[in-house]
């Protein structure tokens, strides 16, 4: 993988833009997955997977 080829320039990638966690966003590669509750039920909530800017998939696109 090249250096530059990270979650942090492709165009799936959506940064969450919270000044406390500047690194974490969401990939929208795929579409959201439905999530579990506490209790191990599911839900009808879909979310978008969970990652950090310095990450990567190997489905990196250039964002233009």
């Amino acid at each position: 993988m090249p250096a530059n080829e990270t979650c942090d320039n492709c165009k799936y990638f959506v940064r969450l833009g919270s000044s406390d966690q500047p690194d974490k966003g969401t990939c929208h590669y795929n579409p959201p997955k439905q999530v579990d509750n506490a209790i191990g039920e599911a839900t009808d909530d879909g979310r978008w997977p969970l990652c950090f800017a310095s990450e990567w998939c190997g489905r990196w696109a250039k964002r233009v």
